[in-house]
């Protein structure tokens, strides 16, 4: 499996980040809070771009704005 370079991440972030805004303001109204969610999401999906293949599936469906519902 080959590694996202920089501008592949930034593309697929670019991408994902409104959604995840979105989901994160909508579980938390504190905008603040938000901000700073958005930010330790894009620093922990930068980390883990390794184990990221392209394929959805329960843990990156958010970043397709696929999130399922609770049980």
């Amino acid at each position: 499996m080959t590694v996202m370079d920089q501008s592949q991440f930034e593309a697929l972030w670019n991408d994902a980040a409104p959604r995840v805004r979105t989901f994160l303001a909508a579980a938390c109204r504190d905008m603040m809070l938000v901000d700073d969610l958005i930010q330790e999401v894009a620093i922990t999906a930068w980390r883990k771009r390794r184990d990221y293949d392209g394929e959805l599936n329960g843990q990156t469906r958010i970043w397709e704005g696929e999130v399922p519902a609770e049980p």
